[in-house]
This record gives structure tokens, sequence and C-alpha cells, in this order.
């Protein structure tokens, strides 16, 4: 679990040393750039031990409670962030999983999913045959659930992938699994993991509460 533990204990360490003398809501996470969420949400993702993946395992049956069609079982998971600009790919040897962060609301680039989508069909790696449409799964991942993936970008494969879409966002969707299914299956022994998770956890009530207040 180094890699995750790490990612975000490099940040905590640095808001404990400012909070002495900067008594205020306070959270550096919250200049964290959509690069930034991916990784951790990778590095989340890629915790086994013993070909275990139990947040992985987890975070699919999230999927799976918001559309059936997607994948549960788990046998040699690759995941990785940026791979030919797909913010996280998610491999296994039968599915492949496309995840399109837009955590900071970035605005969609012209054909980004019906490119990612071409790249994961022709890709040979878990599965050498290469995916097949009905292998390939999207997740787009907004900050708030208002926001969707424009026609621009699918590049006309919007309907042909309906079943296999799925949109998470982070200020609801993946707020409650955090908080409601991911820290309290955290056993205790696992402390860093714990105060990470709660330093990230932090960061999108925060940014949730901000985006409350804004609303008119």
């Amino acid at each position: 679990m180094d890699s995750a533990v790490q990612t975000f204990l490099a940040l905590s360490d640095q808001i404990e040393r400012v909070r002495e003398d900067f008594p205020y809501s306070f959270n550096l996470l919250d200049a964290v750039h959509e690069t930034g969420h991916s990784r951790i949400l990778c590095d989340l993702l890629n915790l086994h031990r013993h070909g275990h993946y139990p947040i992985l395992e987890s975070f699919l049956a999230l999927c799976r409670a918001h559309n059936p069609n997607f994948p549960m079982q788990i046998d040699r998971p690759q995941i990785a962030p940026e791979v030919a600009n797909i913010d996280i790919l998610i491999e296994d040897t039968t599915y492949a999983i496309i995840n399109e962060n837009k955590a900071n609301d970035a605005i969609d680039q012209p054909a980004q999913l019906g490119r990612y989508i071409q790249f994961v069909r022709n890709r040979r790696t878990l599965n050498k045959g290469g995916y097949t449409d009905a292998q390939i799964f999207v997740i787009y991942l907004p900050s708030g659930d208002w926001k969707d993936p424009s026609d621009e970008s699918w590049l006309g494969e919007k309907e042909k992938f309906a079943p296999r879409y799925l949109k998470l966002s982070y200020e609801k969707d993946l707020l409650d699994w955090m908080k409601l299914g991911l820290l309290p299956a955290i056993p205790p022994t696992e402390e860093q993991l714990q105060m990470s998770l709660k330093i990230y956890i932090d960061h999108w009530e925060g940014r949730t509460k901000t985006c409350q207040k804004e609303k008119p």
C-alpha cells in the first residue's frame, strides 16, 4: 500500500505543519489538478495483498449498483493512469474500463471518448485478441452531477456504448462511497491509509459545501 499512502502523506505532512500557524479551514488538496485526482484514485484502486484488490472490488460493486452491466470479476487487473491520455485505464482479461476524470470540470476535448474507445479496441495486453465493444466500459467522473460528456466527445459512439456507460460524480457518488463504504472497511491497523482517506474526504466535503453556498 506504499504508493497510495505516500501520495497522501506527502501532502498531509505539509498540512500539519501549516495548521500550527493557520487555524482556518484549509486543505492543500484543494489545489490538486485533475491529474492529481486521477493518481489518487488510481493508487487506491491498485491497493492489494496476496492477489486481493479490496478497493477495486468495492469500486466495481459501486459501478454495478448503478449499472448492472458492469463487470465484477477480478482476475489479473492492471490499473494505470495516463495511458494514451486516458485518465485511468482499468484492464483485466475480459474487460477494459475507460475512466475520464473531470474532477475540476475541464471541458471535453473533441472526439475524446471516441479516440479512447478506438485505442482500447486495438489494445492487446491482457487480452491478446483485443477488446470487443461488449468488453469496453466507460466511466465519466465529473465533480457534480450536472456535467455530462458532449456529443462531440463521443465521436458517434454514444448510442452504442450507452449500456456500458456510467457517470459517477465526486461530490455525491464517490464521496458517499469513500465515507460510507471505504473508510469504515479500513482495518484499525491501517492508520496511515485511514488518515489519508480522511484528508481526501475532507477535501471533497469542503468543495461540496462551497458549491452549495454558490448556488442561487
